[in-house]
């Protein structure tokens, strides 16, 4: 063979190499686009799947936050007097038979629970009877018609020899709500 046939052979066989190698290159290039078209199909059909939001949606975030405003105006007041808390306790003291002694309080005060913000009023007091007695004060004490009571803590102890009554000190806390923002809280 000659040196010219060599060559045209060596030069077609390396064209016919270039071929394949591009063929296969254009048919993983082609297998990838396929995937790439069945993966953008299957995202498009589950996008569409997705409900289209209510046209009128921010206005009824706006009335439904306002009608959560309203309602916890009626659940919790704005403002609650003090002495009518310490008349309540009182007079829950009177029905359930025991003693409430000086009743100290602090000030109004916020406190943030759980991302509200709240008007606090810290009471504590002395108590003393039986103890049906104090379950029954304790128990009127959440039944309060105008707050949110909490009963922080409270210690008993036997008050005369043979222990049917006892003695001890509440620490309780009543809230109410802070003032509503504007925007809705």
């Amino acid at each position: 063979m000659s040196r010219t046939t060599t060559l045209s052979v060596l030069l077609a066989l390396a064209l016919f190499i270039g071929i394949i190698f591009s063929a296969a290159g254009y048919f993983s290039a082609l297998n990838a686009q396929r995937e790439l078209r069945n993966e953008l199909d299957t995202t498009m059909r589950l996008l569409n799947l997705i409900p289209v939001p209510a046209a009128d949606l921010e206005q009824r975030l706006a009335d439904e936050r306002q009608a959560n405003d309203d309602a916890r105006t009626t659940i919790l007041p704005l403002n609650v007097d003090a002495n009518a808390i310490i008349t309540a306790i009182f007079d829950a003291a009177d029905g359930a038979a025991v003693e409430v002694l000086p009743i100290t309080t602090g000030r109004w005060r916020e406190e943030s629970l759980q991302g509200r913000v709240y008007r606090v009023l810290d009471l504590d007091f002395a108590i003393s009877g039986k103890m049906d007695n104090i379950q029954s004060f304790i128990t009127r004490l959440y039944d309060v018609d105008f707050t949110i009571t909490a009963v922080n803590s409270y210690t008993l102890a036997p008050s005369n020899a043979d222990g049917n009554l006892l003695q001890g000190t509440v620490q309780m806390k009543i809230y109410t709500q802070a003032a509503v923002t504007a925007g809705g809280s």
